[in-house]
């Protein structure tokens, strides 16, 4: 049954009182950190080290050098995540209106005979049409003022429209042909890569809103390849919705797009300046480290 709300907002220095009445060891400077971050923000980073989750009670001598530790890798992790999504992205795009057009035609997001749910495709078409009205690019403007075709061909189109549309729409593809040659591009199963792009456009959003990363639950788990290859073998956790197999996929299809990116040695130098931070709760395996795919001369 539910209640009225009653709780009274603290100002920055109750707030830091009320951290050290649950047993935080936290000076007076860090109320100017309380004022910039948000106590809200920050509690999500103290709750690992409660020892009573109704009166909030903290384990003894957690420090909040160690909280706001945390929160510093969890933003770096973002960045560095929502960098390699966006290679993939770009990549995506490319490859999608690529092979959507050679073996389609410019117009092939029109053509009804290609999507495998006509619900889905209709709603797709209407989102579409949105991406392109909410446009001010230049040469959609040009299209719209030059050509009849309701429109853009498809490799306009998808410089405007977001990743998680970009993803529905080959989820939604029928043919299989060319599901499969746009797999292939990254070594993958078409229906595998399906849940990536899911997985990924989902984290992307997380990453660009700013939200907690290291120790998220995604609520989009990760499909596990069923013949994977060399360097996924025995690689991915069986934690399927936390964040390691993301941070895995991220680096198996940025060493597909570009085989001397540096976005491995990143990430491998962060986990090293924060070694501190528990790496179980993101879902990493205890042997992580040992597998191919993180070493530095890997190939398949």
């Amino acid at each position: 049954m539910t209640k009225p709300f009653d709780k009274k907002p603290l100002t920055h220095k109750e707030q830091v009182n009320l951290l050290r009445n649950r047993g935080m060891i936290i000076s007076e400077e860090h109320r100017h950190l309380l004022q910039h971050l948000n106590y809200y923000r920050l509690s999500a980073y103290w709750k690992p080290f409660e020892t009573d989750k109704e009166s909030h009670q903290l384990q003894s001598g957690v420090n909040f050098l160690s909280v706001l530790a945390r929160y510093n890798f969890d933003c770096e992790l973002r960045l560095h995540l929502f960098n390699a999504v966006s290679h993939i992205e770009i990549s995506f795009r490319a490859n999608f209106a690529y092979q959507m057009s050679i073996n389609h035609g410019p117009h092939a997001h029109l053509d009804e005979s290609l999507w495998r749910s006509e619900d889905i495709g209709k709603q797709n078409l209407c989102e579409l049409q949105t991406c392109v009205k909410r446009s001010h690019e230049a040469y959609i403007k040009h299209f719209q003022n030059t050509y009849k075709e309701p429109l853009p061909p498809i490799w306009a189109l998808c410089e405007v429209i977001p990743m998680g549309l970009l993803s529905k729409l080959y989820d939604n593809l029928a043919t299989v042909t060319t599901r499969r040659a746009l797999a292939a591009v990254y070594s993958a199963d078409d229906k595998e890569l399906s849940s990536w792009l899911h997985n990924l456009n989902v984290v992307r959003n997380i990453c660009a809103h700013h939200m907690r990363l290291w120790d998220r639950t995604l609520s989009v788990p990760l499909a596990i390849p069923k013949k994977p290859p060399p360097s996924l073998r025995d690689t991915l956790s069986k934690t399927q919705n936390k964040i390691y197999n993301t941070l895995v996929i991220a680096l198996y299809l940025m060493d597909r797009i570009d085989s001397k990116h540096q976005w491995r040695t990143q990430l491998l130098h962060l986990i090293r300046r924060y070694k501190d931070i528990p790496l179980t709760q993101m879902g990493f395996r205890d042997d992580w480290n040992e597998k191919r795919i993180w070493q530095n001369d890997q190939k398949d």
